[in-house]
């Protein structure tokens, strides 16, 4: 990995429950952190689901290790990336590789 193609400015996440005036939950998510990161489109595809059409993308994430789990979520300018896998490459806790899902 060379550090230089890291050109993106990522914000980690993190959820929070809070309580609304009924008592229902309600997830709101924080910022964390704000790193470098590498984000590389890895595939894309249409699904036709009970008469719509809606998308779904696949990207790869790389940016430089940290506390990071499935349950975090990053965002760069307008879009959102729901992490499905955290791999720490090479176990030397320099580098994580993220697979995320895009939302819309």
């Amino acid at each position: 990995m060379q550090i230089g193609k890291m050109n993106k400015r990522v914000v980690v996440q993190t959820a929070t429950e809070v309580r609304d005036a009924v008592g229902e939950p309600i997830r709101t998510w924080a910022d964390t952190a704000t790193v470098w990161a590498q984000i590389e489109p890895l595939s894309g595809r249409e699904l036709l689901m009970g008469e719509q059409v809606t998308s779904e993308a696949t990207v790869r994430v790389w940016l430089r290790y940290r506390t990071l789990t499935t349950a975090n979520r990053l965002t760069e300018g307008g879009d959102t990336y729901e992490i499905q896998s955290v791999r720490n490459v090479n176990s030397h806790d320099r580098l994580l590789e993220c697979m995320c899902k895009v939302l819309d």
